[in-house]
């Protein structure tokens, strides 16, 4: 019961959650406490379990938003750009060269530079809207999928040809997401859909061999899955993979496994493994959602979802809730250091306290290695922001160091200089560090000097 300090007399039974306004800290009472208003007091370890048996009737009250204070800042810049407006915009290539790939809404693709300001017209595609677009890690190959629909398709972007159809079970495929993922293991490409409702398969990109293949099986196989999947989110370290679907009949549960043992050990992993977990049920599914590491995921929505401003975190090896806070709208959640929640305004969120750094203009897309936000283009012009001062108080961002960054003119030299000062001040990001130390090609703007506030 995280968050709960007390629990009135007539505990356990159906309860009251009824919030205190100081951070997430709330009372479990009856409804006759409830009704009356009376305090609750402090229980026991033996009552708090008990509770659990219970139902929760409704909250009571407003948990409190925490708001900490803070330096960060955004900077946004406009680009005017000879591109039409695009119905998806996702980020290409893992060095920070600000590179992206678009897709209209009648699926002609777009190669954006926007360190050149250059756009180029990749190739056209042949499905129908409403299109999502995914991008491999290497760049590749992209997929171009119907949002909610059964048709796809993986394309080749240096030969500009399509290299395999997709296509899943029309049953209430409406209903959700196309369940689509790239993911890399050992220097292979591989992609992962769902071709059936209930059934999620993994193969190489180039070669097509099937990595999950299994026979058909009757609905009264134990390995049978009442789970319709849909939107695939894959952890950082491509080690756990975050299933965004439902149950019938409907309510949303997202599960959670082991790529590695699915992929390796266990064809049936996805369906019933001892690595699947299903955790943060919902009415809803295809809930904003993002991997913080490869154990834990950020998931919109407390109580089943009843607090409906929120975040969740849980850890997905146990299928544990650890913690929640409040204050993230439903909108698209991205994790670098900070939650980003990505809506009619950007707010940024500090995981670990609890408590909102920032709240600033839209922004859309992230680009996750060059570290920086695309709103996709209109009107002939799109928007790029970064976030600006997120290491500026660290201890080794001395005055020093800060100065020497500031001073960098040409990146492919300067930075591996002030990779070696940010490692004598007593950086450990390693992240950090090795972005300095590598050889390049660097675009046109450096993330580092994004962290320490400085050019």
């Amino acid at each position: 019961m995280r968050g709960v300090t007390a629990i009135c007399a007539h505990m356990p039974g159906d309860y009251v959650e009824r919030f205190t306004g100081v951070g997430v800290a709330s009372e479990l009472v009856c409804e006759a406490c409830a009704t009356s208003g009376a305090p609750a007091a402090e229980a026991s370890a033996e009552v708090f379990a008990r509770v659990r048996d219970h139902n929760r009737v409704r909250f009571e009250g407003s948990p409190q938003v925490i708001e900490l204070a803070s330096e960060l800042t955004f900077a946004h810049e406009d680009i005017a750009l000879d591109c039409p407006e695009l119905a998806d915009l996702h980020a290409v290539g893992s060095d920070d060269r600000n590179r992206w790939l678009g897709v209209t809404a009648d699926g002609v693709l777009f190669e954006l530079d926007l360190d050149r300001g250059e756009v180029r017209e990749v190739m056209r595609v042949a499905i129908a809207a409403p299109l999502e677009l995914h991008v491999s890690a290497d760049g590749r190959y992209a997929a171009v999928v119907q949002a909610r629909g059964v048709h796809g398709v993986i394309v080749e972007l240096a030969a500009g040809r399509v290299i395999m159809q997709l296509e899943r079970e029309d049953y209430y495929a409406v209903q959700c997401r196309f369940p689509f993922a790239f993911v890399t293991r050992r220097d292979r490409q591989l992609a992962i859909y769902s071709p059936q409702w209930n059934r999620l398969a993994a193969f190489d990109v180039q070669t097509n061999e099937a990595l999950t293949a299994r026979p058909p099986i009757a609905h009264t196989d134990r390995h049978y899955l009442d789970y319709f999947h849909s939107g695939l989110h894959v952890s950082p370290g491509g080690q756990m993979i975050a299933d965004n679907g439902w149950h019938w009949h409907p309510f949303g549960r997202i599960a959670t496994w082991n790529l590695e043992r699915w992929l390796t050990d266990n064809v049936w992993e996805s369906e019933d493994g001892r690595t699947r977990r299903e955790t943060a049920l919902r009415d809803e599914w295809d809930v904003p959602l993002c991997w913080l590491d490869d154990e834990h995921f950020a998931v919109w929505g407390y109580g089943d979802g009843l607090v409906d401003a929120a975040a969740e975190i849980y850890d997905a090896r146990t299928g544990k809730l650890e913690r929640w806070f409040a204050g993230p709208e439903r909108s698209d959640f991205v994790f670098d250091r900070v939650l980003f929640v990505l809506g009619e305004s950007t707010t940024v969120w500090d995981v670990e306290r609890g408590g909102r750094l920032l709240s600033d203009r839209s922004t859309s897309r992230y680009h996750p290695s060059a570290k920086c936000f695309a709103t996709p283009p209109k009107s002939g012009r799109i928007t790029i922001s970064r976030l600006r001062g997120l290491d500026a108080k660290a201890p080794w961002a001395t005055d020093a160091i800060r100065t020497l960054a500031g001073s960098i003119d040409e990146l492919q030299v300067g930075l591996g200089v002030l990779g070696d000062a940010l490692d004598d001040a007593g950086c450990t990001d390693e992240q950090m560090l090795a972005h300095c130390r590598q050889p390049g090609p660097h675009g046109a703007r450096c993330w580092v000097l994004d962290r320490l506030g400085v050019g």
